[in-house]
């Protein structure tokens, strides 16, 4: 099952900056994905389409990482 973070801020991308435990780098190394500029609310949305639609893992992967 993916895992999308994605932040309720009004700026900035989610990104896997921070190394400590818990952190970005660490969620990335255990398959997480990010939305990036996405707002939370569209990060799910994009997320159930895909999962909807059969994706595989990689495609939803290649959504958020465009």
């Amino acid at each position: 099952m993916p895992i999308v973070v994605a932040s309720r801020c009004r700026a900035g991308p989610t990104e896997p900056v921070y190394g400590t435990r818990g952190g970005g780098v660490t969620l990335r190394e255990r398959g997480a994905l990010f939305a990036g500029d996405l707002p939370a609310s569209k990060g799910r949305i994009e997320l159930v389409l895909a999962l909807s639609a059969g994706l595989s893992r990689g495609e939803v992967a290649s959504l958020f990482e465009a």
